[in-house]
Order: C-alpha cells, then sequence, then structure tokens
C-alpha cells in the first residue's frame, strides 16, 4: 500500500472521529453511511419533464437565429474561429486500461465544438465527428487514473459530452440507433462517477466531506447536468438530489462558502473554477423547462465541525431548488473577481492562487446587465475576448453575450470589501495602473481548505508588473498532513515576533490563522486610507495602509503588546525580483529595491526604535520565504526577501512603498524620500512630489508632540500616525490616526477628533 493510501485513510479516519463528536456535541447523529433508495423506490418519482425540442440545455432552438445574425461581426467571428479551431482537433485515443479525466475533457470540447457547428450551421462532416467521438466515449471508470483531484475535472466530461449529444439531437444527422448508444454511453459514465464518489464511503469522506469546497460544486454540476438531461435515468433522482443539495448549500450565502461583496471562501482561483461549471448548470437549468424543481435534500456530505456546525441539513427535506443565475449574490462573484484583478486582468495570487484569466464573466452580460463584464473580457493584456480556459465557454460567449449593452469600465477605482477581507487601491483602470492589495480576512473567510495564514498582508503591481508578492500556490510534496509550504505566515508580507505570527494551518479541519480585520476606511481627493489588525503572540498590531495621490503608499504598523520583555520582531517583504525571478534585488540599510524589465520599487523602512537592521533572511532553495509559484509558466521559483529586524517589546513601523517606471523621467520616475530629524520614539520623513512636500510623522503615544520642521512648518499633535501635504505655505491635507488634535503653525486643523478613528482635513 503506497504512502498516499495509507496518509488517505488516516485522513479518513480523522474526518469520521471528528464528525462523530461535533454530531454528539450538537445533538445529531452523524451517518457517514449514506441512505440509498433502491432503484424501484426512486421510479416515476422525478420531477424533471423533458423537453419535446432540441437543444435544450447550453441553448434554445430560438438562440440559433440571433447567433447567426451576428457571427460575421466581432467579437463573435473570432469566437466562431476559435471553435472551429477546437472541432478541427483529432480526440486523444486513451491508453489502454487507464481512464484518463484529461483527455477525456479535451474529447468532450472537441465533441462539444464540432456538434454546436453541426447545429448552427448544419455541417454534416462536423456531425458526423461528434458522432463518432461520443460513441467511442470509454466508460471504463473503474481504470480511472491515481489522481484525487478527477471530480474536479469531471463537468468538463459530463457537461461537454451532453452538450454535444444535446446539439446533434437538433440535427437531422444522428440516428435512433445512435442516439441510444451515446446516451448510454453518458449515463454509464455518470452513474459510476457517482458510484466511486458520492456513493463510496471512503472517496466520500476524503475527496468531498474533507474538501467543503470547489471539489463538491465541481463535482454536483457534473452529476445536475446529467439529471436534467436524462431525467428517466433510474438513477436520475440520486444524481440530482444529491448535486442540487450541494449547489444550494454552497451558493446560498450563510453557508461559509460565499461571502459578502461577492468574495469566496477559498480564493479567487478555485472560486472562480467553482463558478464557472455552477453557470453552465444554472443556465441548462433555465433552458429547459425544469422550473420550479424540487429536491429531497442529500446530506452525505455535509459535517459539522467549525465553521459548519450551525447548519442543520434535514435529511430528505423537499424544498424548492433556487437558480442562482438570477441570484445578486452569485452574479456578485464576477463583479468581486474584476474589483481584484491585477491592473492587466489576471487574478492575483491571492490564496492558492495564480495569475489566471477566468472565461465566462462575460456572458452575466445577459443575466445581470451589467456593462463591466464586457470591459473586463475585453480589456486583459495577455488574454482579451478568453472563452477556453478550464471549461470551454466558447459556445456560451456566442450565444449570451448582450451586445446591446456598451462595455464600460467600473465607476469605482479602490475597493472595500471588509467581509471578504480584501481593500484594493487602484489609480484607474489601464494596465499600467498602480495597484495594491490588502488581506485582513476573519471567520468564514479565512477558515477554507486553500486558505493561507496572510492576515495585514500586501502585494503591490505597477507601471505593468507585479512587484511586492503574494507567494502563490507551491505544494509541499513531502509534507505528512498535505500542507501546502505557501500558506503559513513566514511567506507573506507581514511581522514576525520571535519568527511566528498566527499559527500555521494543521491538518483539516485545524484551519489555524486568527481572525483579522479592516476597518477606519476613507477615501478623500488626494488621500485614501485603510486599516488592517490582528492578534497574535501576544501582540496586537495595527497596520495602516494610505494611498497617496494615487502615486505611491505609505504603510504604518503600530504593535501593542501583553509581553513585558524584549523580542524580535521581523518585518518580511517578498518582491517580484532576484534569484530565478531574474530583474534587480539590491538591500539598502533602510529598505530594499525589486525591479523587472517594465517597473521597480524602492522601500524605504524605519523604526520607532534605535535598533533596526534590513536583512536578508537565509536563503534555501525552494523554500519559504523565498520560493513562490504564480506566473503563466506555472513554475516554481525563488525571489529576494527582506525582513527589517528590530528586538524590542513593542516597536513601531513605518514604510514608504515608491513604484517607478524604469528609465521614466518626471512623476513616474523614481521618487526619493528623505528621513528627517525627529525627537526620540519617532519617525520623520519628507516626500518631495511635483511642488508639494509630502511629510510622514510615526510617534509612540508617550512620545513628544510638538515638530519643527525644517521648511518652516510647526508642528503639534498627539496623533500617532500624521500625513500631511505642504503645499507653498499651505496645508492641502492632513490625515491623523489615533489622535484628537492637529495644530500647524499654532492654528488648529483638527480638533475633538475621534481617538479610535481617522480625522480628515482637506482644504477646500
Amino acid at each position: 500500500m503506497s504512502f498516499n493510501s495509507i496518509l488517505s485513510k488516516l485522513i479518513y479516519l480523522q474526518i469520521i472521529l471528528l464528525s462523530i463528536f461535533a454530531g454528539c456535541s450538537s445533538g445529531r447523529s452523524i451517518s457517514l453511511t449514506g441512505d440509498i433508495s433502491s432503484v424501484d423506490d426512486i421510479k416515476g418519482e422525478s420531477d424533471i419533464q423533458q423537453k419535446a425540442l432540441f437543444p435544450h440545455l447550453a441553448a434554445v432552438p430560438e438562440d440559433k437565429e440571433r447567433v447567426l445574425r451576428r457571427i460575421d461581426k466581432e467579437p463573435f467571428k473570432t469566437i466562431l474561429n476559435a471553435i472551429r479551431q477546437r472541432a478541427a482537433q483529432s480526440p486523444t485515443a486513451m491508453e489502454p486500461g487507464v481512464w484518463d479525466v484529461d483527455k477525456c475533457g479535451e474529447n468532450a470540447k472537441i465533441a462539444q465544438a464540432n456538434a454546436f457547428l453541426c447545429w448552427i450551421l448544419d455541417d454534416s462532416k462536423a456531425a458526423q465527428k461528434g458522432i463518432e467521438i461520443l460513441k467511442n466515449i470509454d466508460t471504463n471508470f473503474e481504470d480511472r487514473q491515481d489522481r484525487s483531484d478527477i471530480d474536479v475535472n469531471m463537468p468538463q466530461v459530463i457537461q461537454g459530452y451532453i452538450n454535444a449529444y444535446d446539439f446533434l439531437l437538433a440535427t437531422p444527422f444522428i440516428s435512433r440507433d445512435e442516439s441510444e448508444i451515446i446516451a448510454n454511453k453518458i449515463t454509464t459514465l455518470t452513474d459510476k462517477f457517482y458510484s466511486a464518489f458520492i456513493n463510496d464511503d471512503y472517496t466520500r469522506t476524503v475527496q468531498l466531506i474533507y474538501s467543503q469546497n470547489n471539489h463538491n460544486i465541481r463535482a454536483a454540476s457534473a452529476l445536475g447536468y446529467a439529471a436534467i438531461a436524462f431525467p428517466e435515468h433510474p438513477h436520475s433522482k440520486l444524481w440530482r438530489d444529491w448535486a442540487f443539495s450541494e449547489l444550494d448549500f454552497f451558493w446560498r450565502r450563510g453557508n461559509h462558502y460565499l461571502l459578502d461583496e461577492g468574495g469566496i471562501s477559498e480564493g479567487p482561483f478555485y472560486g472562480m473554477l467553482a463558478w464557472q461549471s455552477s453557470a453552465i448548470l444554472f443556465i441548462a437549468l433555465k433552458n429547459s423547462n425544469t422550473e420550479p424543481l424540487f429536491i429531497s435534500r442529500d446530506c452525505r456530505t455535509r459535517i459539522y465541525t467549525d465553521p459548519w456546525q450551525d447548519y442543520v441539513c434535514d435529511e430528505k427535506e423537499r424544498f424548492k431548488f433556487e437558480n442562482f443565475l438570477f441570484n445578486r449574490d452569485f452574479q456578485e462573484v464576477v463583479n468581486w473577481y474584476t474589483s481584484i484583478r491585477l491592473p492587466w486582468g489576471a487574478l492575483p495570487p491571492l490564496e492558492d492562487s495564480m495569475f489566471k484569466t477566468y472565461a465566462g464573466t462575460a456572458f452575466m452580460s445577459s443575466f445581470d446587465h451589467s456593462p463591466i463584464h464586457w470591459w473586463a473580457w475585453k480589456n486583459d493584456r495577455d488574454f482579451p475576448y478568453l472563452s477556453d480556459q478550464s471549461d470551454d465557454l466558447s459556445i456560451y460567449h456566442l450565444i449570451y453575450l448582450d451586445d446591446n449593452i456598451m462595455p464600460a469600465e467600473p465607476t469605482f477605482t479602490n475597493k472595500f470589501m471588509p467581509e471578504a477581507g480584501q481593500v484594493v487601491f487602484r489609480s484607474d483602470w489601464t494596465y499600467d495602473a498602480i495597484w495594491l492589495l490588502l488581506t485582513a480576512e476573519q471567520g468564514d473567510a479565512r477558515k477554507a481548505a486553500h486558505d493561507h495564514v496572510d492576515g495585514t498582508s500586501f502585494s503591490l503591481a505597477a507601471y505593468g508588473e507585479y512587484l511586492i508578492l503574494d507567494p502563490g500556490y507551491v505544494k509541499d510534496t513531502n509534507s505528512k498532513i498535505f500542507r501546502v509550504k505557501t500558506a503559513v505566515p513566514q511567506a507573506h508580507n507581514l511581522i514576525l515576533i520571535n519568527g511566528e505570527a498566527a499559527p500555521t494551518k494543521e491538518a483539516f479541519p485545524r484551519y489555524g490563522d486568527t481572525d483579522a480585520f479592516l476597518s477606519n476606511y476613507i477615501e478623500g481627493k488626494m488621500i485614501s486610507y485603510v486599516e488592517a489588525y490582528q492578534d497574535y503572540q501576544q501582540s496586537h498590531i495595527e497596520r495602516s495602509v494610505a494611498f497617496i495621490d494615487k502615486r505611491y503608499f505609505i504603510i504604518a504598523d503600530r504593535i501593542s503588546t501583553q509581553a513585558s520583555a524584549p523580542r524580535e520582531h521581523r518585518f518580511r517583504v517578498g518582491g517580484y525580483a532576484g534569484y530565478g525571478s531574474n530583474g534587480i534585488f539590491n538591500i539598502r540599510r533602510d529598505g530594499a529595491t525589486w525591479e523587472r524589465s517594465l517597473a521597480g520599487v524602492d522601500l524605504y523602512l524605519s523604526t520607532t526604535e534605535e535598533n533596526l537592521e534590513v536583512v536578508e533572511p537565509e536563503f534555501i532553495k525552494g523554500e519559504v520565504p523565498h520560493v513562490h509559484k504564480f506566473d503563466l509558466s506555472r513554475e516554481t521559483t525563488e525571489h529576494g526577501v527582506i525582513d527589517g529586524v528590530v528586538n524590542s517589546v513593542s516597536p513601531y513601523f513605518l514604510t514608504i512603498l515608491m513604484p517607478y517606471r524604469v528609465n521614466a523621467d518626471g512623476i513616474d520616475g523614481r521618487l526619493t524620500p528623505e528621513r528627517l530629524q525627529s525627537p526620540s520614539n519617532t519617525v520623520l520623513w519628507g516626500v518631495k512630489y511635483g511642488e508639494n512636500i509630502d511629510y510622514i510623522i510615526l510617534r509612540r503615544p508617550e512620545s513628544p508632540e510638538t515638530f519643527d520642521i525644517e521648511s518652516g512648518l510647526f508642528i503639534d499633535t498627539d496623533a500617532e500616525l500624521l500625513i500631511l501635504r505642504y503645499k507653498g505655505e499651505k496645508i492641502a491635507f492632513a490625515l491623523i490616526a489615533r489622535g484628537t488634535y492637529l495644530k500647524a503653525n499654532n492654528k488648529y486643523l483638527i480638533q475633538n477628533g475621534n481617538l479610535s478613528g481617522i480625522n480628515l482635513y482637506e482644504q477646500e
């Protein structure tokens, strides 16, 4: 028996014990064996009535005229060409004795493309190719390759094969005998998948109860699709009840997967993968005239450990399934995806993520009528008009893009999402925008298998380059608990105390971490500001981030603690240059520079203490904190990292991030702040910015409250953080945090301020 097999058995045992314990403590019994009715019991119970006209899943007959009317204009012409290219591919032969989900998925995409061309263009050759692929579907699922993620890939197979079958039934090119052969192939494969992953106690526990994420949703999307397509199959009700029970659970906000503001607990990479296959199913549900759809609830993949202990799953409860295609919360996921995207269109590598553009969001314009989806789909630097990524959604773009809607970029730039756990600062919506993502997740947002321990962490992009990084998704193949190397806090841009931060993740369902929060968000004319805070290692860490003139960033970290003795504090930052990342990585006494071909960033670091030392942590190839994996090549490599090290009881850190365009002069070129003299336990910086001078002060509560600055400016404040713009002899703006007053040259700008909040003065 292999090590992975033994390990999986141990995890299975662990989950059973956890489930039994949780079930007893919550007053309900937990069954992991399931309660499957006999075939005789379920015959005739299907609420799904087969629609007479075809197609009736991905499209309906009346869609054909609209598609034909616009396929000669862009972008529909390009999409049709992509479908033709897919259809021209040769199907891949399966290796004898090995059922390969990837090869089956590719063959399903080819069959779907040919069947669609047959339907839309009356192409008999495409029909014959599609029929031959379908007649040769390999149903030997028992011989599947030794992979644990086959359930995630099954929508490509089952949904693709069914769409091909559905389109062909709308044409005169498929015979009754061929139809029966194909239907039998698809349903046999579906039933074997259901038996192996849902009906098998061990596999269901390890793959679905253990996951509670996109594994469940993707498997449900595949089985639900088959249930709609083949309502008279004797096991259709079983497929249907489990599938729609899962989807009702996961996509209903409050059930711990879908968050406020459209966020998804397991992050954007896997969240959008789950969204894609669900959207395909929900469109089919709309088209197939199956609504209202009544389901007998199937509870076999529920678990009652944290955070799901508050959900009561009533086995066999009859409920009406809501089509989430028209649910605002489901639609909001696409807006969240757009809100956090990097300036050039890719997802940021937040959580277990890598750079990726997901197809599918644009066709939502037919259902929520938003102009943003068209714009985001078109304005992607690396993958404009992408329609095939993971699932092939080309036909959906051809059918459902609403060309009556004019593309329009979002009306916002910054986005504050405290429940999803992110705030985004963005200068504009161009590819060269200056962008920063700050993370502070609480509750459901951090309790997911693909989550990272990264409260208060930040990443930055500017002028077309990713510069301050989140490390992405590096699996630890030697881990005994399937650990992701980069999920630990030491891999992220945050403060470590004696080398530690929030607790590291352990085996499911011990997610580690502690709640982190976003607060005190404000947008001014020249400054935007937010705070993130988290408690760990007996300390309370408050991180302020200010975006100045949509050009540069100030980060201030204030630490209070229950500890009495000095400890090592490390302000850690990793950037996308150095080692295997190429580019330039230089360390200075007061910070570092990371520079790539188009842009770079200068980081200036200071502290209220006297003993700051900027060092690079020990480099070990392939290990945290230098390792990352997120770029388009999907290669694991390393980058440059610095630690600002201070031995103190509770130091304050002040950081200035100055992105710049390589070889640029003027405002987009390098800006050099100056550290100015200040009283003890305080930090004072000046930044010359055009005709302005920005002053940044960080002070401890017990520190002096007066500052006599060389420019003739005299400042008096009790604030811990002050950011002020001096223009000529006038104050353009001033922001104070944790203070009640601010005087400049003996004139009050702020008085009787909110000590726990933010006070902003702006010149009228």
